[in-house]
């Protein structure tokens, strides 16, 4: 019985170990550049008295066009890898923001503005260990774990906006309306863009702290040229963000900061896939393309004059927050202390 299973075990290990590079150790080095489009989107919700939410406040931020520049590092052993990467965000116009609100607490949007947005900094991480399962010759099965950290600083310009919860006094000053109407009523209050001097910007960073599990094929036909596709879920995802609110336009005076943190389990997911081709010895030409989306989830608001401190949580009321990108990664990487295997296994 206990010749057997040696026997079985000695199969398996030759099946396997055949199965693997002859690699034992070596490092990946390289730059990469990063192509991404999407949104992010923050709400504020107000609760009654019977617990039923009624949606106050909706921003819609654009990431349109947006580069990133960055490296990775990767360690490869026979069995798993492990890669590291990093990345910044190439300060640039994105597309534009959308503010909504609801200031009667009904279903009629009162106010909406228009605001061209800028990315002021961007940071993303990523760190990543990836088991290895041969299946056949030229396949490999890539159980994964992972993290992923993503922040995002916006500012808006240029805005145009109509206000149905406002009026315009003799002076210029908005004073607000005893009966707020839609947006869209000839009453509302409009600012074209031209006239942009009496409406105040938003500033917006946000963060998400992403874990993911899940995995991918790797297809391997040559030598030089290999394709993996993949899919993963997030069993937690923490997400923070804070609005900044100004009262002019030269930003010299603060309105107040609003501050939403979120908790959120299994409500974000990832697919992934790549291309990988290797002109030469040790050098590596990679294409990436992975799609994230982080559903909508629910935590709580809180309020300040003062940025890093002193916020106290705003009762009656909860936030929530959604995104949606696709990123194309083009990196060139580089194997430095490579390791090869060069006896045999002895039957």
């Amino acid at each position: 019985m206990i010749k057997k299973a040696l026997a079985a075990t000695s199969i398996a290990c030759l099946f396997l170990t055949n199965g693997f590079s002859k690699e034992l150790f070596s490092i990946d080095a390289g730059f990469k550049s990063a192509y991404r489009d999407g949104y992010i989107t923050e709400y504020v919700y107000s609760n009654n008295l019977l617990g039923k939410s009624k949606k106050l406040s909706q921003l819609d931020w654009n990431i349109k066009n947006t580069f990133q520049l960055g490296g990775t590092l990767q360690f490869n052993l026979p069995w798993f890898y492990v890669n590291f990467g990093a990345s910044g965000t190439i300060p640039q116009n994105s597309g534009r923001m959308y503010d909504s609100d609801w200031q009667n607490l009904t279903s009629t949007k009162t106010d909406y503005s228009i605001n061209e947005n800028q990315i002021i900094s961007g940071l993303s991480l990523d760190f990543q260990i990836k088991g290895k399962i041969p299946v056949f010759k030229k396949l490999v099965i890539r159980p994964s774990f992972g993290l992923s950290f993503e922040k995002i600083h916006f500012e808006t310009k240029n805005i145009e906006g109509w206000y149905g919860s406002k009026i315009l006094d003799s002076s210029g000053h908005l004073l607000e309306r005893p009966a707020p109407v839609s947006y869209k009523d000839p009453d509302a209050v409009h600012f074209p863009t031209e006239n942009n001097i009496k409406l105040s910007p938003v500033e917006y960073e946000s963060q998400n702290l992403y874990t993911w599990l899940g995995g991918d094929f790797e297809y391997k036909p040559f030598d030089f040229l290999s394709a993996y596709a993949g899919a993963y879920f997030s069993p937690f995802v923490y997400h923070f963000s804070i609005d900044s609110h100004w009262n002019n336009t030269e930003k010299t005076k603060i309105s107040s900061y609003y501050m939403d943190e979120i908790f959120s389990n299994f409500n974000a997911a990832k697919i992934q896939a790549g291309i990988s081709y290797s002109p030469i010895k040790n050098l590596f030409v990679n294409a990436d393309f992975f799609w994230v989306r982080f559903y909508e989830s629910f935590g709580d608001t809180y309020s300040s004059k003062r940025k890093s401190s002193g916020y106290s949580k705003i009762s009656g009321s909860n936030s929530g927050a959604d995104s949606n990108h696709i990123t194309i990664n083009l990196s060139i990487t580089y194997r430095f202390f490579n390791l090869i295997r060069t006896d045999k296994i002895r039957r």
